[in-house]
């Protein structure tokens, strides 16, 4: 029997042990990027748990939480360097697999020590509002900590972006996917918040006063913008002082400075539409464009010419935006009203009760008393950190009935980062709003109610898109029993007590093909605004009773395979019901986005506090 050469039975045992060990090098490291999975989650829940502690201003839980998350990134991370896992990072695949595996505990790392270093630097109490004055000094080192941030999400984005080339295995691939969308996401919103705490101290006048108009919009008498402003004020803001220095109504800017020399010399839009309703004569009437930075512009013009002063820009409120105030400030006293004024009761007062306990002047006088007293608390008590307050006044912000306007490019670009700017948005697929504007000089629009259907059919390969619109408006307001300056009529169109006259207006990029009035055909007036179409017409809502407004629609919009709708809304004093039909003949319909989970394909029933966007893919 012949004996095997010594050199081929090593060369055969070393190809054996080098699989072998090729072999326990993949098992371990599979096995070790596998577990490590739940180090990744305990890091990333720590994470999220302490960005939510210090919005809210719970500095030290939230350092606490920065803390674990940065100890359970730093043991993955320290676990993936192991002696044993040396041979893993030199066999093709596997290495890509430990690589991204590390980027995610590099990159929780460093955003878990960003995030603590800027709650340690610039906690909430060096930002709150107190005794009227908000520490600037504060502020800017929250800018510089806002900065350093902003440069960890940049670099971690890029980290991530590196890693995520290449084969990974699922799990490991979905988690690097999900942390860039919300590392992409926390990179926004840390840009907005840098440039936030970039202009704040120039809003709170740190190189000279800031004067702006407060304006207080009430839609029981509604406007596209919200409401009439009834009463106004300025608000001064000097070395981060807060003060309110006036405060009067639409009748002393009626009759103050020359009424017969004022001007109104734009927006081009807002005077071609509006300037038959002689704004610079009636103030009350200056809030009836839908798109608020128009309305502010006017303001900003027109109110030198009516006694007031220069204005740097303009802030409005509603009685919906006093209450969120007030969640911040706590209830306040008004002497003309027996129970203190709070969150829960503001809104309903203001809309509605004042004006059967107050029929006549006395009503003025408590409009005024409330909103000083607010703009009081506001001004002297300490308020909770910047996290606190947004989250208070973000629904009122999204909803429009908080809207800012400066007069400086900048800052407004600011607002309308935040949402906070009130403008009527851009045509970029199909559009729909619905407003209505008062015409019966009385507060009947505290009892309205509006439900709205919009059914459209699409054809994504020429854009032909037909639409109806039906709009359904209802007052659950009686005939009589309250003042007439609740349910009278003091407009030009003549109706009975309780009938609510308004004037209608449906915005759409589409054009019109018919309308009808409960059944009977309706004549609409079609005109161009805000690069878009709008139909326009008077109707009366009956007392206690409805009207329905259908509307034909027809046109093209882009082709493309997915349709997509803006609905803006009118600040108004209850929520709209919005139903929505998307149909694509021969098409599959795909809700994704602004749908409901669970809802139909392409349809949505909700309703409607703000502004939102809907998209469906027509497969």
């Amino acid at each position: 029997m012949a004996r095997r050469h010594p050199t081929a039975t090593w060369r055969r045992a070393r190809k054996v042990a080098l699989l072998s060990s090729a072999a326990v090098a993949v098992a371990v490291g599979a096995l070790t990027v596998w577990s490590l999975q739940r180090s990744a989650a305990d890091g990333a829940g720590h994470l999220e748990d302490g960005l939510a502690l210090t919005g809210r201003g719970e500095t030290g839980a939230a350092e606490h939480e920065l803390r674990e998350a940065r100890r359970s990134f730093r043991a993955g991370r320290a676990h993936l360097e192991r002696w044993w896992l040396r041979p893993a990072r030199r066999i093709p695949l596997l290495d890509r697999q430990v690589a991204g595996a590390a980027a995610l505990f590099e990159t929780g790392e460093d955003l878990s020590a960003t995030a603590l270093a800027t709650a340690q630097r610039a906690g909430p109490e060096r930002l709150r509002l107190g005794g009227g004055l908000l520490d600037l000094d504060g502020v800017r080192e929250l800018g510089d900590a806002l900065e350093e941030a902003s440069r960890s999400l940049e670099r971690a984005d890029r980290r991530l972006a590196d890693a995520g080339r290449g084969f990974l295995v699922p799990f490991l691939d979905g988690a690097l996917v999900d942390a860039r969308a919300r590392v992409r996401s926390g990179l926004g919103d840390a840009r907005t918040a840098v440039l936030a705490a970039r202009l704040v101290p120039a809003l709170f006048g740190e190189a000279g006063p800031r004067r702006y108009f407060l304006a207080v919009q009430t839609p029981a008498e509604s406007r596209a913008s919200g409401g009439i402003a009834g009463s106004f004020g300025e608000l001064t803001f000097d070395g981060g002082r807060v003060r309110l220095e006036r405060i009067g109504r639409s009748r002393d800017l009626n009759l103050g400075g020359h009424p017969p020399g004022r001007t109104l010399d734009g927006p081009p839009d807002y005077v071609a539409r509006y300037g038959r309703f002689r704004p610079e004569r009636s103030w009350q009437n200056v809030t009836m464009s839908p798109d608020f930075p128009s309305v502010a512009r006017v303001i900003e013009q027109l109110y030198p010419q009516s006694g007031g002063r220069h204005v740097d820009g303009v802030i409005s409120v509603d009685p919906i935006a006093l209450a969120a105030l007030l969640r911040v400030t706590g209830p306040v006293r008004v002497p003309e009203w027996p129970d203190p004024l709070s969150a829960g009761n503001a809104a309903d007062v203001l809309l509605r009760h004042q004006y059967t306990r107050f029929p006549g002047a006395e009503r003025v006088d408590f409009l005024e008393s409330t909103a000083k007293a607010v703009f009081d608390r506001l001004s002297n008590a300490t308020v909770p950190s910047p996290g606190a307050l947004m989250r208070a006044l973000a629904p009122v912000v999204r909803g429009r009935h908080l809207q800012l306007h400066s007069t400086r490019p900048e800052e407004q670009q600011l607002f309308a980062l935040i949402g906070a700017d009130g403008a009527m948005p851009a045509v970029r697929g199909d559009f729909l709003s619905v407003v209505v504007q008062n015409a019966g000089g009385n507060k009947l629009d505290a009892f309205l109610h509006r439900a709205i259907r919009y059914h459209v059919t699409v054809d994504p390969d020429t854009g032909r898109t037909e639409a109806d619109a039906v709009v359904r408006l209802e007052s659950t307001a009686p005939g009589s029993g309250l003042p007439p300056a609740v349910i009278g009529n003091f407009g030009p169109r003549p109706a009975n007590p309780g009938d609510n006259p308004l004037y209608l207006s449906i915005y759409s990029p589409l054009t019109l093909r018919r309308a009808a009035l409960d059944g009977h055909p309706l004549l609409m007036e079609s005109e161009r605004e805000l690069e878009r179409n709008v139909f326009s017409a008077f109707v009366t809502v009956p007392a206690g009773g409805a009207v329905t407004v259908t509307v034909r629609l027809a046109g093209s919009l882009p082709a493309g395979d997915t349709y997509r709708l803006d609905v803006s809304r009118q600040p108004t004093a209850a929520p709209d019901d919005l139903e929505l039909t998307v149909r694509a003949p021969g098409r599959k319909v795909v809700a994704s986005r602004g749908f409901a989970p669970g809802q139909a394909a392409g349809t949505a029933r909700l309703r409607l506090a703000s502004g939102r966007t809907f998209e469906v893919d027509l497969e």
